[in-house]
């Protein structure tokens, strides 16, 4: 009679191999590292995502929201000028 279990046995019977026998893959050759950018680069990749991010919310806010956002800022930098009392 034929037994799944027996064969599992048998096949992974090769596999247990005290930890001084087993053959540890070298990682290093599984992934490609690639050097760290320079800094210079990083800075202008994120300065290029904030630029095209405020621009498309420009462009949605002066399309779909009559400008919104830019009147309020508007208005927050007119307000700084107005003294408080103390």
């Amino acid at each position: 009679m034929f037994s799944f279990a027996s064969t599992r046995r048998s096949l992974h019977a090769g596999l247990r191999l005290g930890r001084e026998n087993r053959i540890q893959p070298n990682i290093r050759s599984f992934t490609t590292e690639t050097p760290p950018l320079p800094r210079s680069r990083n800075f202008a990749r994120r300065l290029g995502y904030t630029v095209t991010a405020l621009g498309v919310v420009y462009v949605v806010d002066t399309k779909y929201n009559a400008s919104a956002v830019v009147r309020n800022l508007r208005t927050l930098w007119t307000v700084r000028f107005i003294p408080t009392p103390l």
